[in-house]
Formats: structure tokens, C-alpha cells, sequence
């Protein structure tokens, strides 16, 4: 509806605002690679690409062999910058806080697309 606000924290890929941007043009072509008959529209794919994003990196943070003690350890301590999520967001955890987006832009719809409003906010009260 018109006017209405909410938070995002992803890039919108179908926003012009981020048509020259490098990782919205990386999305687009796996996309079309393989999956060739999804709409590079339904945001939930470029949502997935950013989970996956961190999920490699925590990955890779495991160890060359890693077991689940080793993989949530990684996950326990995420600090990333996933260029999936909008500037000045970052992926963080640790053993105590599993909430891994702290910030969010606040976005109010313009009938065409999510305009961001204003700088970052708390992500959670």
C-alpha cells in the first residue's frame, strides 16, 4: 500500500537505485547460469544468495574439515560485510547474541518500489 513503512536490509535488485551495482549484476548472472527460468525480480532469491553468502563464510571459518562443533563456533562469531545487504550493514554474532543484523534502513513504499528513509536503525527495541 501507498506510504507504507517497513525495514530492509538487503539490496533490492529490482530498485534502479542498485542497477550498476557490481553484486546485483553477480546475482543476476547466477541466476540466469543456474536457474535460468526464475524472475531475477523475486527478491527471495537475491535474500538467499545473501544467506548463502554468510553461510560459505562461516564455512570456511569451520576449518579444512569441518564437524558441527567447529561450524557453530563459526557461526557463534560472524563479522562480516555481505555485499548483499545495504551499506553500512554487518553480519555479526557472538556466543551470546545469535541475532546477526543489529541495523536496518527504514523503507517507505512509493507505489513503484521501497524508497529508504532516512540513516540506519535499530534493527531490534
Amino acid at each position: 500500500m501507498y506510504g507504507s513503512l517497513s525495514i530492509a536490509f538487503v539490496k533490492d535488485p529490482t530498485d534502479k537505485v542498485w542497477a550498476k551495482d557490481p553484486v546485483v549484476a553477480l546475482y543476476k548472472s547466477i541466476l540466469k547460469k543456474y536457474a535460468p527460468t526464475s524472475r531475477p525480480e523475486d527478491v527471495y532469491h537475491f535474500y538467499g544468495m545473501g544467506v548463502a553468502f554468510t553461510m560459505v563464510d562461516a564455512l570456511k571459518h569451520a576449518g579444512k574439515s569441518p564437524t558441527r562443533t567447529s561450524l557453530l563456533k563459526a557461526a557463534q562469531h560472524l563479522d562480516e560485510i555481505n555485499p548483499f545487504m545495504r551499506p553500512g550493514i554487518r553480519i555479526s554474532t557472538s556466543p551470546t547474541d545469535y541475532y546477526p543484523i543489529s541495523k536496518a534502513q527504514l523503507v517507505r513504499y512509493d507505489r513503484v518500489h521501497w524508497v529508504a528513509v532516512g540513516p540506519l536503525v535499530a534493527a531490534r527495541a
